[in-house]
């Protein structure tokens, strides 16, 4: 048998048709260096062959002795091998089972994932059940500046609020709040209203006619959902944003194929928040791609570096080298800009520019979701110049004094009590804050449609007669279902796995290269122009 073969050796060289003798000499070394190399690599597989043949009867006589299974499990199933192929291999003895290696992972991720902790936290409130009691719901027209007035005075006498001075104070019972602020939750339009009240009752005698003691917060959760209007209004509805081939239109292409008619018209928050979310983790993929390519040329893929084990110091290193390269500053900006056009990469401006602004929103989202105050306090400023460059001036108003009343203007007890009460957590759980305003609504879901009743009993007085009961209702259901032991009784969809679409999405972005540097190279969408991308460019100051 030719040893060459056998150890997988280099296809033998052909002899010149000269036949010189020094060249015959050198291809017999040569050919004499390869068979010793073709020896040792037989060797070598002699000993594996040994070796799977000694696991195999090992795993055979005890199921733990299984350490040559288990890697070669955890091997096919990081390449991708099809499941059939698996349970061949471990029915043939050469590799764990398909549950084993589920395990495997599951296990091992567990052991990794204590690493990864949440970010540093500004101000967090501290994690606590937040317990309601639901008002009843009233018919009254919320759509104009008296009915608001009209709803604030009926949950203030629902709550036993009131003024010791009016006639109808029952001292037994309700709570004087002259000597006391309110805090009220809502949206942008509620606070207008109120403010409008306030302004034409400046004349009246005593606190409550004058709505002194309500302090107005604005709903965090309609925060977010402008938060992610500006973004669209930025990168998606503008038609010459579309243009440029690595631009967020483009891979809402591969990320929500079906829906790029809608995305651009009437897409919905939710919509728009899980695009973000997507293309900014494809987007960091190809960061830290290019960032472990420029440390060690053998780490051309992710899965190399992983393999790799880098110790945490070098991760967190490489995760601040990234923020710097590829996150867009006003600085880098300006010194970019002032470049002839031939020596600007106008793409590269483009990718770092979202990449900035997407990393914020989920910065918002993250420290909502924790329930660190003081981060979503530090989104304010940011978020008020993109309000303002996108259109949304009425929001970019209030936010802007609603920071200056909570940062200069209120006492500082009374702007810690602030903080402590915008986010609320229902549950009790860590990483569980909701937005007060999301509870409301949450509430409007059961008063409106889940225990509205059906058929004909769904009538207005029905509604309200029932809808200080949704909590006993819910208690309800949880006792019975804990009780009778029922499964299936969540509504809670899974997270659907987006791991092709994001490796697909990121393969598109490797093609496009918008995270490397070249001048003169264009794009569709300009930096410098008129676009939605320029005016939040030109409105937001340096706060990366």
């Amino acid at each position: 048998m030719d040893l060459g073969e056998l150890g997988g050796d280099e296809p033998h060289f052909e002899d010149d048709d000269d036949g010189d003798e020094e060249d015959d000499g050198e291809f017999d070394k040569r050919s004499r260096k390869r068979q010793r190399r073709a020896g040792e690599r037989n060797v070598a597989l002699q000993h594996i062959k040994t070796i799977v043949i000694i696991s195999i009867c090992l795993q055979n006589t005890n199921e733990r002795c299984n350490c040559l299974q288990g890697w070669m499990g955890f091997f096919m199933k990081s390449t991708g091998v099809p499941e059939k192929v698996i349970e061949v291999m471990a029915h043939a003895g050469l590799s764990v089972s398909l549950s084993t290696i589920y395990n495997m992972v599951t296990s091992i991720s567990k052991e990794i994932s204590h690493k990864l902790d949440e970010p540093e936290t500004i101000q967090r409130i501290p994690i606590h059940k937040t317990n309601q009691i639901p008002c009843r719901s009233m018919n009254i027209k919320q759509s104009t500046t008296d009915g608001n007035v009209e709803v604030l005075e009926n949950l203030f006498h629902q709550g036993g609020i009131g003024d010791k001075s009016e006639v109808n104070f029952n001292a037994e019972h309700d709570v004087d709040m002259t000597e006391h602020v309110i805090l009220v939750h809502g949206d942008l339009l509620t606070k207008e209203r109120v403010d409008s009240v306030r302004n034409s009752r400046k004349i009246e005698h005593t606190p409550k006619n004058r709505l002194q003691y309500v302090v107005f917060l604005p709903g965090l959760f309609h925060y977010k959902m402008a938060c992610a209007d500006a973004l669209w209004r930025t990168y998606i509805h503008p038609k010459e944003g579309r243009e440029d081939e690595n631009s967020l239109y483009q891979h809402i292409g591969i990320l929500r194929p079906d829906e790029t008619g809608k995305m651009v018209s009437k897409p919905g928050f939710r919509r728009v928040h899980d695009v973000v979310h997507h293309d900014i983790w494809a987007s960091m993929l190809d960061c830290w791609r290019l960032e472990a390519e420029s440390r060690n040329t053998e780490w051309s893929t992710l899965e190399r570096f992983a393999t790799s084990k880098p110790v945490w110091e070098d991760i967190i290193n490489m995760s601040r080298v990234i923020v710097k390269k590829f996150i867009a500053t006003t600085q880098d900006l300006d010194a970019a800009r002032e470049q002839p056009p031939l020596q600007r990469d106008k793409r590269f401006e483009n990718q770092t520019l979202r990449n900035r602004d997407e990393l914020l929103y989920v910065d918002l989202c993250q420290a909502m979701n924790t329930g660190d105050i003081g981060h979503v306090e530090a989104s304010f400023l940011p978020w008020i110049h993109m309000f303002k460059a996108t259109g949304k001036h009425k929001y970019a108003s209030q936010m802007s004094r609603f920071l200056t009343n909570l940062q200069f203007n209120y006492p500082a007890a009374l702007s810690n009590i602030v903080r402590m009460n915008l986010l609320c957590n229902p549950t009790g759980k860590p990483f569980a804050f909701r937005a007060v305003d999301w509870v409301v609504e949450r509430n409007n879901l059961y008063t409106k449609v889940i225990f509205r009743g059906g058929g004909p009993n769904g009538t207005l007085d029905h509604i309200i007669k029932e809808s200080p009961l949704i909590e006993v209702y819910r208690n309800c259901h949880v006792t019975m279902e804990n009780a009778f032991h029922l499964q299936h009784r969540t509504i809670r969809h899974a997270a659907p796995d987006m791991t092709k679409t994001i490796q697909k999405l990121a393969a598109r972005i490797k093609q496009k290269n918008p995270h490397t540097k070249k001048e003169g190279r264009r794009s569709g969408g300009c930096t410098d122009g008129g676009g939605g991308v320029s005016k939040v460019n030109n409105a937001v100051e340096s706060f990366v």
